[in-house]
């Protein structure tokens, strides 16, 4: 499994990727960190609440797939590894209307988009800078599961 996440380890940057899990055959690229993945039922957004799930739990980061998703393949005997880049830090605070701003599949909603940008013109700031440090957090997602890809160990042959 593989997706953006918070933050909630202090140290870690945008970008960064944590791994959690995963069979000793699966070799990860240097650049991830095996860490512990904590799974929220809500996003967590504030700078407080980040530190307070950070003492809580020393987890690197927060999702709210991950625990689930292993669940599940732990329920039917299938390996499970999850990948995560941060797309915002421990010291990032994000505003709950964003999540609303993209539907399930991440799409924008444009009338959504509109509306929140017309109820105050400063947020288009913070709206690039999220976007900017998604981009980033997607792009090394994208190198890191292809590094993990390929490092797998060659699969049978066929005939």
């Amino acid at each position: 499994m593989a997706g953006l996440a918070g933050g909630l380890d202090p140290a870690l940057k945008i970008g960064d990727l944590v791994a959690s899990g995963g069979p000793d055959w699966v070799k990860l690229p240097n650049n991830i960190q095996q860490r512990k993945i904590v799974t929220n039922d809500h996003a967590v957004t504030t700078i407080a609440a980040k530190a307070d799930l950070y003492a809580k739990t020393q987890a690197a980061v927060v999702d709210m797939e991950t625990g689930t998703a292993r669940t599940w393949a732990k329920s039917k005997g299938i390996d499970f590894i999850a990948i995560r880049a941060i797309s915002d830090t421990a010291r990032d605070a994000i505003d709950p209307r964003v999540l609303k701003l993209v539907d399930p599949y991440g799409r924008p909603r444009l009338t959504h988009v509109g509306s929140y940008i017309l109820g105050n013109l400063l947020r288009i700031g913070s709206l690039m800078k999220l976007g900017k440090n998604s981009e980033l957090a997607a792009r090394n997602l994208g190198k890191a599961v292809r590094g993990v890809i390929e490092g797998l160990p060659p699969g049978p042959k066929s005939v």
